[in-house]
């Protein structure tokens, strides 16, 4: 891919401003971050949090949606960084919290505020 091509996405993302709590494990013990996202699709989502995370590093998610049934606690990956804003990737998710992720986007990309 050459420098002046943008980057394609599997998923739609929608900018969205999110509390997100970071679990992630340090020396044998779990740590707790909060941070924001950015942006969020169905594949994952692009955190702010103030803690030094590894590309490739697993962790977890905890979040709510606006207007979502319940808080979601999704497994990710540490797949970039600059600073400390990540783009993790959603390793797995179940049919409803896809569900709820797309109908999501779907609100925030036509409809802009769905909060």
């Amino acid at each position: 891919m050459s420098v002046n091509q943008p980057q394609r996405r599997r998923w739609t993302r929608a900018l969205s401003e999110i509390r997100v709590k970071v679990i992630f494990q340090r020396e044998h013990a779990r740590q707790l971050a909060n941070g924001r996202s950015h942006d969020i699709g169905e594949g994952g989502m692009s955190v702010y949090v103030p803690v030094d995370l590894t590309t490739g590093e697993n962790i977890e998610l905890e979040f709510s949606l606006p207007r979502a049934r319940a808080p979601f606690r999704v497994h990710g990956t540490v797949r970039t960084r600059m600073g400390f804003r990540y783009g993790i990737e959603f390793l797995v998710l179940n049919k409803p919290q896809r569900e709820e992720i797309a109908k999501f986007v779907e609100l925030k990309t036509t409809l802009g505020d769905v909060s």
